[in-house]
């Protein structure tokens, strides 16, 4: 969550200032505001409940209250409180009509879906993400990628591969380009079990886990300019079928973990 969620906060600032919505705050909850936005670019949660937990209490119907809510759901969300981190994005995009701040409390709320398995309301919040930004505006990239993601598991891969395009096409050479790359094109499931250097030590792997009657290959691919030989078990057509077969998999490989394949 601090990975990417660092700077998009001050990001909001900046465009609430030039805006001038602030004028309309008193000194005192201008810096408490300034405070909450000061510590969530820190990455200091706990800082910013507490200084947005004041600037509600004193200033719950004013205009930047959604910004209030849109900040504290962010730290709640790092600090693992799921469930108040929903409760304060929604009330964060209930209360502002200002494009960026819908659009960057939207995909917060699509992540959340996602963590849930909820991909239905994920879909829906990433959709209403990018209904707010430019084609070529940060968090578009994020937005796109994740919604081809929903839609994979979803079963809607064409679809998927719209999305995956987009962030390729507008994003070209981010790292979030390269890994919609490599789901591009796909129309199945496994589960990989490693990514190995040697070719040998990824037959090896493949060996065992054929003894123990689990359908494992190698395949090669180049990541970072570098030939990879990855194991995999098993081929499924859809999400919830290699899901099941995980857990007999994580048996033997606890890191196991499915992934789409072509």
């Amino acid at each position: 969550m601090r990975s990417y969620w660092s700077g998009t906060a001050v990001a909001v600032l900046t465009l609430l200032e030039c805006l001038g919505c602030q004028e309309q705050l008193s000194p005192q909850a201008k810096l408490t505001l300034q405070s909450a936005y000061a510590s969530s670019a820190a990455g200091d949660n706990r800082s910013v409940v507490n200084h947005t937990d004041v600037f509600l209490q004193q200033n719950g119907r004013s205009p930047q209250a959604a910004e209030a809510c849109y900040l504290r759901g962010l730290a709640k969300y790092g600090l693992g409180d799921r469930a108040g981190a929903t409760a304060d994005l929604n009330e964060a995009l209930g209360r502002t009509q200002i494009q960026e701040l819908r659009a960057k409390t939207a995909v917060a709320l699509g992540d959340l879906a996602w963590d849930s398995d909820d991909m239905p309301t994920a879909e829906r919040m990433y959709d209403l993400s990018l209904a707010n930004l430019a084609k070529d505006q940060k968090p578009a990239d994020h937005a796109h990628y994740r919604l081809g993601c929903v839609l994979q598991r979803l079963g809607r891969w064409e679809d998927a591969d719209i999305q995956f395009n987009r962030v390729i096409y507008f994003f070209s050479g981010s790292e979030l380009a390269i890994r919609a790359g490599r789901r591009l094109n796909a129309r199945d499931w496994t589960i990989q079990v490693g990514a190995f250097e040697g070719k040998s030590r990824a037959d090896a792997v493949v060996a065992d886990l054929k003894d123990k009657n689990l359908p494992a290959t190698a395949q090669s691919i180049v990541s970072q300019s570098r030939l990879t030989f990855v194991v995999q078990v098993g081929n499924y057509s859809t999400y919830e079928q290699a899901a099941e077969a995980l857990g007999g998999v994580r048996h033997y490989k606890p890191d196991a973990y499915v992934i789409p394949t072509r």
